[in-house]
């Protein structure tokens, strides 16, 4: 298929539009019905088209994000469409409890709602004859509350619904790049480097929109704790996304000495070339991050917790960058399961921290500088002092120092043997 002449677009939107072929079916013989209840019920025509719209747009980010992640993994095998399938299902049930139980809690996480096309349904219910209390499961108290940068937007229908569309676009034109990328050079990285900045400042804006859903300082502080999490976990996708193979960093150190002389710099192929490393560019990614929410952390009305706040937000930040640095020097082993080595090992390095704590029971009240150098640092900031966060700072970027002086000696080695290999002796 890979060879086929008809460009990659196409062809998965044949796979989107004909693998589900039989669903499309049941859903158009259920339409006239579905569509005449809802008339009979009040609900206006435009109503019910913007919910088949916003329910099409989130079918399209799910098939590609389904279709990207069948290209990402291709090690799992069989497996895919269980974790895949198990993954949406658990998402759409939870996101939907959250949505028709109750108010909204207020956090970071509310953005991920945005991706239920059941948080357009009350909509739907107010335009009804029932009264208002009629569906409590479905009030429109749950938009109302909702706020992005303090603004209620989400209280117009049309600009609710025209921000729900906007989301889901902006989303799946990000996942069809991965596509087109992924499906013609399996071993290419799933994005580039310049396309993960725009995807890191379009994020970062975004999850920092629902921190300011209130005034009260103790709240904001856990709201940007979520955020903290939230950043980190999406730099970890990042990374995984940017560390090219083995082989292309073998072939980059091979080679790397023949862009200088096409007028390319070290720094330029580091940040923007398609084959390098990727620690400076995770770098590059978590400075957008801090430009976009550390000017915000010091607006905030926080008060008390201005200091503790930034201070732990660059120290995640700061620790996300030694995970890459980490894994980046992982993905030089020689062994065949190289991917499955570097995510092993990340994920032991978040989880057996926090493990330690719990069966030593370390708080972070009484060893604040232990916390640093975890996946929350931010956590421990409050109770912390200067000299404490002065010295994880300093022992963070001696490690990343290490850590990036051994990836450079480890891709001279493998720049070098490759080049004796093809010296004759």
């Amino acid at each position: 298929i890979r060879l086929s002449p008809q460009p990659a677009r196409t062809i998965f939107i044949g796979k989107i539009f004909g693998v589900p072929i039989l669903l499309y079916l049941v859903c158009l013989l259920a339409l006239p019905f579905h569509l005449g209840a809802g008339l009979l019920a009040g609900i206006p025509l435009s109503l019910i088209l913007a919910f088949y719209a916003v329910l099409i747009a989130s079918c399209a980010f799910f098939y590609h994000a389904a279709l990207s992640f069948a290209l990402a993994t291709p090690w799992l095998g069989g497996f895919q469409p269980w974790l895949g399938s198990a993954t949406v299902l658990i998402f759409v049930f939870y996101s939907s409890i959250f949505t028709l139980s109750g108010p909204n809690g207020r956090t970071p996480f509310d953005w991920l709602i945005l991706f239920n096309p059941s948080f357009v349904l009350p909509y739907l219910v107010k335009s009804t004859f029932l009264p208002p209390d009629a569906v409590r499961y479905l009030g429109i108290s749950q938009i109302f509350d909702l706020r992005w940068y303090g603004q209620s937007l989400w209280q117009s229908v049309i600009m609710g619904i025209s921000l729900i569309l906007l989301n889901f676009a902006l989303c799946t034109y990000g996942l069809t790049r991965i596509l087109q990328r992924r499906f013609h050079n399996p071993l290419a990285t799933l994005i580039s480097k310049p396309q993960s900045y725009w995807m890191m400042g379009y994020f970062s804006a975004i999850s920092l929109g629902f921190v300011f859903q209130t005034l009260e300082p103790s709240y904001i502080f856990d709201n940007f704790v979520i955020l903290s999490v939230f950043v980190a976990i999406f730099g970890l996708l990042i990374l995984f996304a940017l560390t090219p193979p083995r082989q292309t960093l073998q072939d980059w150190a091979r080679y790397r000495h023949l862009q200088g002389k096409k007028g390319i710099s070290l720094g330029k192929a580091l940040i923007f070339g398609e084959k390098s490393p990727s620690t400076l560019a995770m770098a590059v990614n978590l400075a957008i991050a801090i430009l976009f929410i550390l000017p915000a952390i010091f607006i905030a009305p926080l008060h008390q917790y201005k200091l503790a706040t930034a201070a732990g937000f660059l120290l995640a930040m700061n620790m996300i960058l030694v995970y890459a640095a980490i894994a980046q020097l992982l993905m030089l082993a020689s062994t065949n399961k190289r991917a499955l080595l570097a995510a092993t090992s990340i994920g032991i390095l978040i989880i057996f921290p926090f493990l330690c704590f719990a069966v030593l029971r370390v708080n972070p009240s009484q060893s604040p500088l232990l916390w640093f150098f975890t996946f929350l640092p931010i956590a421990a900031t409050k109770y912390a002092t200067l000299p404490s966060f002065a010295l994880a700072i300093f022992s963070q970027w001696l490690g990343l120092t290490l850590v990036g002086w051994q990836i450079n000696r480890q891709l001279n080695r493998l720049g070098a043997s490759a080049t004796k290999a093809l010296i004759p002796s």
